[in-house]
């Protein structure tokens, strides 16, 4: 689900003028899906992934998770700026700031995070 999920943010991303609230609702349900699938791989005891290095599955995930939290923030930052609300963006860029910098802390741990 959270597959198909990106491969449409992505399709809406490439279009010629995306609507940036619906790329930041589409980036959202992004993440909400990639939590919820590493909160799943966390805690599948016994089930392939702890064989297969389960931790290091659930932080690449999470990191996922944390990415596209990161453009939701992003993309909401930039509807806000379009409609003339420059404290709610500054706002959001703060908290895409913030997520961000759990993304990059995860994908130093896994490695490439985009590649996933």
């Amino acid at each position: 689900m959270v597959q198909a999920q990106r491969c449409y943010y992505e399709k809406q991303l490439a279009e010629r003028s995306p609507s940036q609230q619906v790329l930041s609702e589409l980036a959202a349900a992004a993440a909400q899906l990639y939590a919820e699938a590493a909160g799943a791989i966390e805690h599948a005891h016994g089930a392939p992934f702890a064989r297969l290095g389960g931790g290091e599955w659930t932080a690449a995930v999470a990191a996922h998770a944390s990415l596209y939290g990161a453009l939701a923030r992003l993309h909401a930052a930039a509807a806000h700026a379009a409609r003339g609300e420059h404290g709610e963006r500054l706002g959001q860029l703060d908290r895409a700031q913030q997520v961000g910098d759990i993304a990059e802390i995860y994908g130093r741990y896994t490695g490439d995070i985009r590649e996933m």
